[in-house]
């Protein structure tokens, strides 16, 4: 039997094996992996020694490489040597193909020279013949213009009136329409009359011109901080030029404003209002062509006192009401757009009577052109109608009557109109008296168009208010009340159409009227309401007018 001492050693002595053991199983695992680890580590010494050999073996041996080196430069150094030499032997040598070339080029350009002497020697002597006959032509002139001059002595003198309408300030398109039917004596005396007349108008001026001040209500351009402006010599020939230039300038400045800020969507048209005001452009344009602000200021009045004065002319009157306030700007943009429609549509119906295919030369009949205008604006206008067709007439006679003489094969039995002549206008004149009356036709159109707004705006006022004003909301029912209800029908025999007057293809066009007429002031902010009168006056200069569209 063993004792507990025994059993206690055995135990012990088991641990004691137990430990060992173990410790052996992990010195073995501890080997078996640094044994692999020593495998890989030699397995990739054996790649990079195997890719260096192949390296070493692919780039060859050092000591050979530096001998192919100085032997490839003693190579290069003999090569450039030798052609340097070539260079210098063959400096004055091309090839031969390039010479074979310029010897064809050669040939070729000795046998031109050969066909041009033959060519200026032909012309030479052309050349004496011309002037031969040039020579014999000359003393046939001078024989001509000395018999001439002997019937210009001997023959009663033959004024030319139209060189003399040109002269005068009114201009030809004036004269003619003043001294048409007259006698040679009525017209000298109506020429001695006009001319008497403007010795006096410039004599009898003033020197000097009142100041308007700097205030707010006074245009740009005019406005002066001295009392008085002296004032210059304007003719109103010069007066119309400038008139010309001014909306020249304004049309370009128009297009470009319209170029730079095209709208993406009709709902996003450039209201008129954005670009820059009419006095602003006048100062600008005034500083631009006059550069000295004391001289800028003194041409300034001076146009402005002669638009005042000159009440018969058309265009000076619509400026000055423009720089007054009195006209929105719109309206003459709105006119000549309407004009052009009318030209449009009497070209339209037009025939061209021109012998060249390059030009054209169209004409109407008095028929066609009534039948157009009777479209154009309706039956209610007859005898303004009547009128322009009697003012057509006049324009166009004397160049009908010439072209008349020249081409026999036209028909004589009806009267031509030059459609050309009609809307002819000549730098620095009036516009021609058709021109003028078609002009009235549309202010006739307009006013009674504006007459609807009016007699729907006053069923709208307040009668028990003691001062009676109308705001923008009013307005703005009266145009779309008139838009909606107006009709313009045609009953001309020859074509019995209606045309519509339709509402703006944009709605800002009818905003930007109203805008206007809410401003009563120049330089200042449309206000909320103002007078039943001055609302009826505004309304009179706005750019309302009803377009007409065919059905």
């Amino acid at each position: 039997m063993l004792g507990y001492d025994d059993i206690g050693k055995l135990k012990a002595s088991l641990e004691e094996e137990h430990g060992k053991c173990r410790h052996e199983a992990d010195a073995k695992n501890l080997l078996v992996i640094e044994l692999n680890d020593m495998q890989n580590h030699y397995s990739e010494l054996q790649k990079v020694t195997q890719q260096a050999r192949e390296e070493a073996t692919n780039v060859g041996d050092p000591a050979l490489l530096r001998i192919a080196l100085d032997q490839a430069r003693k190579a290069l150094s003999e090569a450039q040597f030798e052609l340097t030499k070539i260079k210098a032997d063959y400096v004055d040598v091309i090839p031969k193909r390039e010479y074979e070339i310029l010897m064809q080029s050669n040939q070729m350009l000795e046998e031109k020279i050969v066909e041009q002497e033959a060519k200026f020697a032909e012309l030479t002597e052309e050349m004496k013949h011309c002037e031969s006959e040039l020579s014999g032509m000359i003393e046939q002139r001078d024989e001509y213009k000395r018999a001439l001059q002997q019937l210009n002595r001997a023959s009663t003198p033959r004024p030319q009136w139209d060189e003399a309408g040109r002269s005068l300030p009114c201009g030809l398109s004036k004269w003619n329409e003043e001294t048409h039917g007259m006698s040679s004596q009525q017209k000298m005396q109506y020429l001695i009359r006009i001319m008497t007349k403007t010795t006096k108008d410039d004599g009898d001026g003033p020197k000097q011109l009142e100041s308007k001040g700097v205030g707010e209500s006074v245009p740009r351009f005019l406005r002066c901080e001295d009392p008085q402006v002296f004032r210059r010599t304007l003719q109103l020939r010069d007066c119309l030029l400038l008139t010309d230039e001014i909306w020249k300038q304004r049309k370009q400045e128009k297009e470009t404003y319209k170029a730079r800020f095209t709208p993406v969507t009709p709902v996003s048209k450039p209201s008129v209002a954005c670009w820059k005001p009419f006095d602003e452009f006048l100062e600008n344009f005034f500083i631009q062509v006059y550069g000295i602000p004391r001289i800028r200021l003194e041409w300034a009045y001076t146009y402005y006192e002669a638009i005042t004065n000159h009440k018969d002319y058309l265009s000076l009157q619509e400026v000055k009401r423009i720089i007054d306030n009195e006209l929105d700007e719109n309206c003459h943009w709105q006119l000549f757009t309407w004009l052009e429609q009318a030209e449009r549509l009497i070209s339209g119906v037009a025939t061209d009577i021109s012998e060249n295919e390059e030009t054209e030369h169209l004409v109407v009949s008095r028929d066609q052109l009534q039948a157009v205008l009777y479209e154009l604006t309706g039956p209610q206008f007859e005898s303004k109608i009547e009128s322009l067709l009697e003012k057509a007439i006049m324009v166009s006679g004397k160049d009908m009557e010439a072209h008349r003489n020249e081409n026999r094969s036209l028909v004589d039995k009806e009267k031509m109109i030059d459609v050309k002549a009609l809307f002819f206008k000549d730098p620095g004149e009036e516009f021609n008296p058709f021109i003028r009356e078609l002009i009235s036709l549309y202010g006739g159109i307009k006013l009674g168009f504006v007459e609807e707004i009016v007699s729907t705006l006053e069923k709208s006022l307040d009668n028990e208010a003691e001062i009676k004003e109308v705001n923008a909301a009013q307005i703005r029912d009266a145009i779309y009340v008139a838009y909606s209800a107006s009709r313009v029908t045609s009953d001309a025999a020859s074509a019995k159409r209606e045309l519509n007057i339709t509402e703006p293809t944009r709605k800002s066009d009818i905003e930007a009227c109203i805008e206007w007429v809410m401003r009563p002031s120049i330089n200042e902010s449309p206000v909320q309401s103002i007078p039943y009168e001055m609302a009826v006056k505004r309304l009179r200069g706005s750019n309302i007018f009803p377009l007409t569209r065919e059905s």
